[in-house]
């Protein structure tokens, strides 16, 4: 019983030593250094000891970001890059100073950035991150307040390099949805929780309003909670992926039709000039047949002739035959009563019917009417096509929905 009460009055004369060294040490603290000395003295503040950790409950951490810019959206590595402040609050009992002079003096204190480094803070960071840094321009864009109460707040300017695996199906009419995923490297749920502020009239998540991305527009921003029981551990072209895209059935549609274009030009062509062969056969054929019926006349009448006509007088006759022959001229086809008249012997002009018709071709269709039939129903069937497929497109690619897994 003695030894007990020993200890008792050894343990009241202790504490009431110690308070009484803390008022004459407060007392006479006249300097704010001072004061952060004796405040997060390492003798009584450990910073490598979490919050709360004593009365084995869970440290919350609130959060904030201000997305300053976006840029650099990248399709082929998936990946975007973000200038953003990153603000995180939380409370540490060791640092309240509520119940000292200091309180009414200074209800909040900001501290120099070199001072982050003798308290503890969490251990945050980007899970979906590639590259990052601090900004440092002009000085390391750092903050952190000591409230009274013992709440801290913890902001950062951060450049960061983040992951987005894209959906591309429909691009590129496309929404992409990237995420922006952050937790603790080593404490669990239990340990550390992050929050999102929730704070009345105010949003967690800000963005700059003069905000511009190439090629994108940022429609929507909202922020998700994701828990995890343990701890997450250290985990000019298009990107190759496993699907079929809209771009890509849209420049396979065009080629299509290019490539058809192409081959009905072709086949137009070859139509026509196969035709045209055809036609100066025909009509090489009818000339040679009358040269050679003339010729076979004109050798019959010349034991009956006293002028024999000049081979320039046959050419010429036969040129004037080829020309009334491509002009349509002549509709008979045959020659008849060819005659001609001996001025001095008129009485022995002889009639000669060729026993033998000259073929002449016929009134036929016109050389270009099948080419021609071709190209008409190509300029048809062409756009109505193209317009079908416009038209079973865009129906397809507007309405389709894709489905984003955030992780």
């Amino acid at each position: 019983m003695k030894l007990y009460a020993g200890l008792t009055i050894l343990l009241t004369i202790f504490t009431l030593i110690s308070s009484a060294n803390f008022l004459r040490s407060d007392s006479s603290i006249n300097t704010v250094e001072d004061f952060l000395d004796t405040l997060i003295n390492s003798s009584h503040y450990d910073r490598r000891i979490r919050p709360f950790f004593d009365q084995h409950k869970a440290c919350n951490v609130t959060m904030t970001i201000h997305i300053n810019t976006i840029s650099a959206i990248n399709e082929v590595n998936m990946d975007y890059n973000t200038d953003l402040i990153f603000r995180q609050s939380w409370y540490d009992p060791r640092l309240n100073y509520s119940g000292t002079e200091w309180a009414k003096r200074s209800p909040e204190i900001t501290l120099h950035y070199s001072l982050i480094d003798r308290i503890w803070v969490p251990d945050s960071f980007f899970r979906n991150a590639k590259e990052g840094k601090r900004s440092d321009i002009t000085v390391p864009n750092r903050l952190i307040r000591i409230h009274r109460d013992g709440k801290v707040l913890y902001s950062q300017r951060l450049l960061l390099k983040l992951d987005c695996q894209m959906k591309l199906q429909k691009f590129p009419l496309d929404n992409q949805t990237c995420v922006v995923n952050i937790g603790s490297y080593a404490f669990g749920t239990k340990d550390l929780s992050f929050y999102w502020d929730e704070t009345p009239n105010t949003s967690a998540i800000r963005v700059n309003e003069d905000l511009e991305m190439p090629d994108f527009v940022l429609s929507n921003f909202e922020q998700r909670y994701c828990n995890r029981t343990t701890a997450t551990g250290i985990r000019s072209q298009l990107p190759r992926v496993s699907y079929i895209k809209a771009i890509d059935v849209w420049m396979s549609a065009c080629l299509v039709f290019v490539f058809a274009g192409l081959l009905e030009y072709a086949l137009v062509n070859v139509i026509a000039r196969k035709n045209e062969l055809k036609q100066q056969v025909r009509f090489s054929r009818e000339v040679i047949g009358n040269r050679l019926a003339q010729v076979h006349f004109y050798k019959k009448d010349d034991t009956h002739q006293t002028n024999i006509e000049t081979t320039e007088t046959l050419a010429r006759k036969t040129s004037v035959t080829e020309k009334n022959l491509r002009s349509g001229s002549i509709t008979s086809p045959l020659i008849q009563n060819s005659a001609i008249s001996n001025t001095t012997a008129p009485s022995q002009t002889p009639q000669v019917i060729l026993s033998q018709q000259a073929p002449v071709s016929k009134t036929a269709k016109p050389i270009r009417d099948t080419a021609q039939l071709v190209d008409l129903v190509s300029a048809i069937l062409f756009p109505v096509a193209f317009i079908v497929f416009n038209i079973i497109y865009w129906m397809v690619y507007l309405n389709m929905q894709v489905e984003y897994v955030l992780k």
